[in-house]
């Protein structure tokens, strides 16, 4: 922006523009990354935000947020930290980076209003079958020992991968009364509380 207006206002000294644009509360970050919304999309939003736009506080409290997510050794390269000049190689400010390779650990998670409940290791690839297993095995008894006990419906938020989509994992969806599957739309990612999560402990980790 500096080099624009520097050029369009025929001025000598960016340095100035840079001075003038601070002054103005306007500083250079690095740009969010968003997925890219069609206008399919933001219509399924739109509907979705409709569709739940009376549901209160008690509702949402009782939901609970699921994804998958990988974990790595590798420092993630566009990490970055507040510290005072001349403090780079103090502990707290470095990214510890193995001399070994690269050793990543995927997880299956969920949250709720009240907090995180089992964080389960994904061994091997990932299907629609491991996937049920973990439902069965591992989320429902989480969220019954930690969120809600039963008979309290489970009201479910996961997103549109294909596992989840699967003919095999709908059908299993279809017989359990008991878990309702919140209508979240595609895309939705940014809209899972769950992803909050995971930025936090990957900024930990």
């Amino acid at each position: 922006m500096a080099i624009t207006l520097t050029r369009e206002l025929e001025l000598e000294c960016h340095v100035t523009t840079r001075r003038r644009l601070h002054e103005a509360g306007i500083h250079c970050y690095i740009p969010a990354v968003k997925e890219k919304l069609t206008p399919i999309h933001k219509a399924a939003r739109l509907r979705f935000a409709e569709q739940y736009a009376d549901r209160g506080q008690e509702f949402w409290r009782t939901v609970i947020y699921t994804d998958e997510t990988t974990f790595s050794s590798v420092y993630a390269k566009d990490r970055h930290c507040w510290r005072r000049q001349g403090s780079r190689f103090n502990g707290e400010n470095k990214c510890e980076r193995a001399q070994s390779g690269r050793v990543s650990v995927p997880m299956y998670g969920c949250m709720w209003y009240g907090g995180p409940g089992e964080l389960v290791p994904i061994e091997g690839y990932l299907n629609a079958a491991e996937y049920i297993n973990i439902l069965e095995t591992c989320l429902i008894p989480s969220v019954h020992a930690y969120a809600l006990p039963e008979p309290h419906p489970i009201r479910l938020v996961q997103d549109w991968s294909p596992i989840h989509t699967s003919r095999a994992v709908r059908q299993w969806f279809s017989n359990r009364p008991d878990v309702e599957l919140i209508d979240w739309p595609p895309k939705g990612c940014d809209l899972n509380a769950i992803e909050n999560l995971w930025g936090l402990m990957k900024c930990k980790s």
